[in-house]
């Protein structure tokens, strides 16, 4: 029986919440009585939860009442790990029904738990290895048909041999790494293009008794898109497998020796690229490289010495090759509206989400001292590097403040550390500069270093550079932080301090985070260490619309068109960059399609400036413009409003993509060809450019917009275009002055138009107001 992982997670799911509501023993205390411990237990903290429950009771000196649900937690605990552990033997065992079956009856407590999840994606991955069949490239008798010697530092010829099964090389010392093997004589992996929907899985199984370190590289023909995985023993049990890629990203993590004997190496059309040992450790690039070779990947596998001029060893058993589907992830991006809880980081995996942070050409600081192990993301950073500044960041928004503006909208993110592996650290969220290297503008940040002297620490906050809180803690390090988003206002929490909550003009509906946390010291060059556990997003979503303040209640500004079936006189539609076109009018729209061979642009555009924002109005009110198009007849458009635009197109994972300026979002295919009614609303104010989609989601960006402009409505450049072309049906334009909610009725007066003021009604109303 196949399983749909999606609907037995929602199981799951539904179960947690019913006992996490119910758990207790007898007239024990339940978890309900202690929110802290329930949001771990939740997240899939229970070591966590158990110890805070613990901690709480403590300190109200009831540390009887607890007990019960103590042990009755622990038990839960202990029972699940036991059926994850059975699951994972019968894994290895290749048992895919049987492991599905263990895990079913493991305790349905917290589908965050870090094992289980890792268990659950053990199933998936043998699923796919029983669906999809593999092809053997080299079964350890002969390395032909499909590779050739690879003799770097030496020949294989003189130093390879075939035993049982088994290529065994065997390189003396004094020939520089050792570097011997096979390299694949002709491309191995090679994709259509970066919209095709397979990628290749490759499995290296090696005899680690015989290997004392290998290199797997994947060699792009014809581009710079080269990466490389490199296994080395590290001593007491363990080794470490790394990562690099051509374009400076790398990461590291531990294994025990015992769980390296088969690698798999998964490879994606966009680069994306990650290897995966026996314990789902991962180590991967980013999710957000683009392009691929045109000519494909030649593959290399090859001995490498421990150190430079040792011997060097390599026992491999076989390679094989699979073709698999690429696997889509719901962007963060477009939950929009929805009620979630999810784990941004798992202390394991970059999960697509995450880069390593600096990501500085020449220099590999998140190489030379990051590692992921047990769970966390450990840097340790020794003396005379700077600040010791390294971790993850993200390079798209991961925190979108959707409906921020409605009451009772809750939105928390929360950052968990080992204490006792952490001498300080450094959380940022705002924007990106164009290189990734840091953060551009820091909305907010907030470090936690300690002071030795006093046996204490400190933790700072700053709001666009300006700090607005210091706070004195105890020495060791927070265990969790957690910021809390509400319109204009941010609220920080963590071990030792009260709720604290600090304004933040820019922590506004719509606007989207990029998120950083890196170690700092606590002086420069010095030492530091930070061990993240786990990042997670809570996302409670009021969809009413918050109650208007305005009395007595003032009438909105007029409506009024622009562009209409009835006015068409100030408008002229195109074609390429000079050429006008008659426009194609028909049921009262333009309809402009553009096919995949078409190499111009269409559209219809403005004769004249259309937009004025004076600044009689801009200070303080807001100029809205509202674009109607057909839904059934439109899939892509780009409305230009000076430098910056609003744009709908589809990219090339077929998946629909609504941006403004340099931050898009992705919406829901479904939702956009059955729900969408077509408007496009346009908000402009003196600081600010936001556009919504109406009905899904919005964007907000902190840039100037120019006071007089055209409007310009075309389709996508041919380049941006999907295989299916695109069309766009235009209905109508309208414009209209927003006042602010603080507005009185002879406030109304200085939005109107100029055309549209009358003195008399003004003189009335104003000495209507003066009484």
């Amino acid at each position: 029986m196949v399983v749909d992982f999606k609907i037995y997670r929602a199981c799951i799911i539904a179960c947690v919440l019913i006992l996490g509501a119910s758990l207790q023993v007898g007239n024990a205390s339940t978890i309900n009585a202690f929110p802290e411990a329930k949001e771990m237990w939740m997240s899939g903290n229970l070591d966590g939860a158990i110890h805070q429950i613990i901690k709480d009771a403590e300190k109200a000196n009831s540390t009887s009442d607890v007990e019960s649900l103590v042990r009755a937690m622990t038990l839960q605990k202990e029972k699940m790990d036991a059926w994850v552990n059975k699951a994972r033997n019968l894994i290895q065992q290749k048992e895919l029904n049987d492991a599905r079956n263990a895990l079913s009856l493991a305790p349905t407590i917290s589908v965050n738990y870090p094992p289980y999840i890792s268990v659950l994606s053990e199933i998936q991955a043998l699923e796919d290895e029983l669906k999809y069949p593999k092809q053997i490239l080299f079964n350890g008798k002969t390395i032909e048909p499909v590779f050739s010697a690879y003799d770097y530092d030496a020949k294989l010829a003189d130093y390879g041999s075939f035993e049982n099964g088994v290529l065994h090389i065997n390189i003396p010392e004094n020939h520089s790494w050792g570097r011997v093997g096979l390299v694949s004589k002709e491309p191995l992996a090679v994709f259509d293009s970066v919209a095709d929907k397979q990628g290749y899985r490759f499995e290296f199984n090696f005899i680690d008794r015989l290997t004392s370190g290998y290199v797997i590289e994947l060699d792009a023909v014809d581009s710079q898109a080269d990466i490389k995985i490199t296994y080395k023993p590290e001593g007491n049990g363990m080794a470490s497998i790394r990562l690099d890629a051509s374009s400076g990203l790398s990461q590291k993590a531990f294994v025990s020796n015992d769980k390296s004997k088969r690698l798999s190496l998964v490879l994606y059309p966009n680069q994306y690229c990650y290897a995966q040992m026996a314990d789902a450790l991962r180590v991967e690039t980013s999710f957000y490289s683009q392009g691929t070779p045109k000519k494909g990947y030649l593959v290399k596998v090859y001995s490498q010495s421990e150190k430079h001029k040792l011997p060097a060893q390599m026992g491999l058993e076989s390679i094989s090759m699979a073709r698999i589907p690429v696997k889509t992830v719901e962007p963060l991006s477009n939950l929009s509206d929805s009620n979630t809880a999810i784990t941004l980081f798992d202390g394991k995996n970059f999960n697509r989400q995450w880069i390593p942070y600096p990501r500085v050409k020449h220099s590999d600081m998140f190489g030379n001292f990051v590692t992921l192990t047990k769970g966390m993301l450990v840097a340790d950073v020794g003396p005379k590097n700077n600040w010791g500044e390294v971790g993850i960041g993200s390079p798209e928004p991961l925190i979108w403040l959707d409906k921020l503006d409605q009451e009772g909208t809750q939105i928390h993110t929360t950052v968990r550390f080992d204490p006792e592996k952490t001498t300080g650290f450094s959380i940022v969220a705002g924007d990106i500069n164009s290189s990734w290297k840091s953060p551009g503008n820091k909305i907010f940040m907030l470090t936690w270093t300690p002071l030795p002297e006093s046996q204490t620490s400190q933790m700072k906050l700053k709001i666009l550079n300006k700090e607005v809180l210091t706070e004195i803690l105890p020495i060791t390090a927070p265990s969790q932080v957690t910021f809390g988003f509400t319109q204009g206002m941010l609220s920080i929490e963590t071990d030792g301090l009260e709720k604290k909550s600090v304004a933040c003009p820019m922590l506004v509906a719509d606007y989207g985070l990029h998120m950083w946390v890196t170690s700092l010291a606590g002086k420069k060059d010095a030492p530091v260490t930070m061990a993240l556990k786990e990042i997670t997003l809570n996302r409670v979503i009021e969809k009413k619309n918050m109650t208007a303040k305005v009395i007595p209640p003032i009438p909105p500004l007029p409506v009024k068109t622009l562009f209409g079936a009835d006015q068409l006189k100030d408008w002229e539609c195109f074609e390429g960059k000079d050429r006008i076109v008659d426009c194609a009018m028909q049921d009262k729209k333009v309809n402009i399609n553009v096919s995949p061979e078409e190499k111009t642009i269409k559209g219809i555009r403005s004769k004249k400036d259309v937009i004025v924002l004076d600044k009689r109005r801009i200070d303080k009110g807001r100029f809205q413009i509202v674009l109607a198009f057909d839904p059934g007849q439109t899939d892509a458009f780009d409305i230009g409003l000076g430098k910056h635009h609003v744009v709908l197109k589809k990219d090339a994972d077929d998946q629909y993509l609504f941006s403004l300026g340099d931050r898009q979002r992705t919406i829901n295919t479904k939702w956009l060809q059955t729900q969408w009614n077509g408007r496009i609303m346009v908000q402009l104010s003196k600081l600010w450019i936001k556009a919504v989609l109406d009905g899904s989601v919005g964007i907000h960006l902190f840039e100037n917009p120019k006071l007089t402009m055209p409007i310009v409505v075309s389709s996508i450049p041919p380049k941006e275009i999907s295989t299916d072309g695109c069309r766009m049906a235009l209905q109508m334009i309208t414009k209209q002055w927003v006042m602010p909610e603080d507005a009185t009725a002879a406030h109304r007066w200085n939005y109107v138009d100029d055309e549209d003021f009358n003195p008399d009604e003004f003189l009335r109303e104003l000495k209507g107001a003066l009484k």
